[in-house]
């Protein structure tokens, strides 16, 4: 392991490391007038993984929070520990850290998760870096929402909002809000330096006894930083009232005219619905969302772009089916006008930002896009894929999850270029991934978990490719 990986490590992360050494400095005096007990919860996981080629199979990197290198073999060791710092009526407080120790092509020392969690009622506030998906199918069977997945590292920010759907006063449990604010930064070596992550999604859901219905949207931006040509890019307070009502910056603002015509920064925005029925012994739902690039995209430009889902997820989970999903994904027209080509709006890529939608080489969003690391650029946006997830458990011991995954790719498309211009049948590469992943957990032994994976890949757009996770957790739980 390099000699100055506990150096980065700590150089990376010291505003969450201050910060939480200075919370429990500040409720120290607190916790001992505090009579309830503390949970402390910890585990310590060690995975090998290898392939057949020099490149992992797809889905024994992806939504791992940036811990898995998908360049060969790996091997990794977790230690993730949550504990308890306060409570005192309806306030609890509580400390995250995931440290990752990894040995690889590109071997890291680093916290895929340190973080402060603080909950007061219905409301949550979090600060430092923590996994939190975005969007309404974002469980463990989905491919990754096209917002946030689990596909990146997580971005360190600042958030505020409720945990759950609240109920609306007076509104008797009939109508339920769900939001989120937060302000975040950029920790990785990108084109565009230092720069901030804006985020808010607001949803109402609609209960009339079994079935539920929820709309909303989510609004991201990639915005300020210093550019390499232009220098410091608008980020006064300003500047970030404009990013958040999504306007363009200041006409006397030394930056490219795009930022001033059209709104600040990358933006990624959605608008989402689910309907939901619960059935006696299990609940089955629908989400539709439409992607957002840009403003011409809130008018329904691309009605057809975005994610279908269908899930079934069983009230008993030791059930052998538990859950089933099935998602439906199609980016091809992106903005593109009678008689302009496909792929005209170049999802994740931006003309400013050209690292684009990612954090430490990873796609922060929906992971069937490919990020090429040499680029710094997203070059295969133009996909249509189907993705099916399946899990349960077979006995009282063997957990197990499989995945199949199939898109056609078409790569990027050519700004405004007219229809026909790009062959897209000769430019199409099919695509086959598979995983089958199992948690067997020891009889007579509750805190010690054999987890074994095996993925493949068949096509023309990835390597063929097979290969394994082999891996043993341990983990307890006790009171302070």
């Amino acid at each position: 392991m390099k000699t100055f990986a506990t150096i980065i490590i700590l150089k990376d992360n010291i505003p969450f490391l201050v910060a939480i050494l200075i919370f429990f400095l500040a409720l120290a005096q607190s916790q001992k007038t505090n009579a309830q007990d503390k949970n402390f919860n910890y585990s310590f996981e060690s995975q090998f993984l290898a392939g057949s080629t020099d490149k992992l199979p797809f889905w024994l990197h992806t939504n791992k929070n940036g811990t898995v290198d998908r360049n060969g073999t790996n091997f990794i060791n977790l230690l993730d520990i949550e504990s308890d710092v306060y409570t005192r009526g309806s306030l609890t407080v509580t400390a995250n850290s995931n440290a990752v120790f990894r040995l690889s092509e590109r071997e890291s020392v680093h916290f895929s998760e340190l973080n402060l969690h603080a909950e007061y009622k219905d409301f949550y506030f979090d600060i430092g870096r923590t996994p939190q998906p975005i969007g309404l199918n974002n469980h463990d069977l989905s491919v990754g929402s096209m917002m946030i997945s689990n596909n990146a590292m997580p971005v360190p920010k600042v958030s505020v909002g409720t945990h759950s759907f609240t109920d609306v006063p007076f509104a008797d449990g009939v109508v339920q809000y769900n939001g989120s604010f937060s302000h975040g930064w950029f920790k990785d070596d990108r084109y565009i330096d230092k720069a901030y992550l804006h985020q808010k999604y607001f949803y109402l859901r609609l209960n009339i006894e079994n079935f539920s219905g929820i709309g909303g949207i989510i609004h991201n931006v990639l915005w300020g930083g210093e550019h390499p040509s232009y220098g410091r890019l608008p980020q006064s307070f300003g500047d970030y009232i404009r990013v958040i009502t999504a306007t363009g910056a200041d006409e006397k603002s030394d930056v490219p005219s795009g930022e001033i015509s059209n709104v600040i920064g990358n933006s990624l925005a959605a608008y989402e619905f689910k309907a939901q029925y619960n059935f006696e012994e299990y609940k089955i739902s629908a989400t539709r969302l439409f992607y957002l690039e840009d403003g011409v995209s809130r008018r329904f430009r691309s009605p057809w772009d975005g994610v279908w889902s269908l899930n079934i997820t069983m009230d008993d989970p030791s059930s052998f089916i538990s859950g089933f999903t099935y998602e439906h994904i199609n980016t091809k027209q992106q903005d593109a006008k009678p008689g302009q080509e496909f792929g005209r709006a170049s999802y994740y890529n931006h003309y400013i930002y050209r690292s684009g939608w990612s954090h430490y080489n990873r796609i922060i969003g929906l992971p069937l896009f490919n990020y090429n690391t040499e680029t710094e650029r997203i070059d295969n946006n133009i996909i249509v894929g189907h993705h099916i997830g399946l899990k349960g458990e077979i006995g009282t011991n063997l957990k197990y999850k499989v995945f199949g995954t199939y898109t056609r790719n078409y790569g990027i498309g050519k700004g405004k270029a007219p229809r026909g211009t790009i062959d897209f049948e000769e430019r199409r590469e099919d695509q086959y991934s598979f995983l089958m992943e199992t948690e067997y957990q020891l009889p007579g032994n509750e805190n010690i978990q054999l987890l074994l994976s095996t993925a493949f890949d068949t096509g023309a757009f990835r390597s063929e490719s097979l290969g394994a996770m082999f891996g043993i957790r341990w983990q307890n739980v006790f009171s302070l």
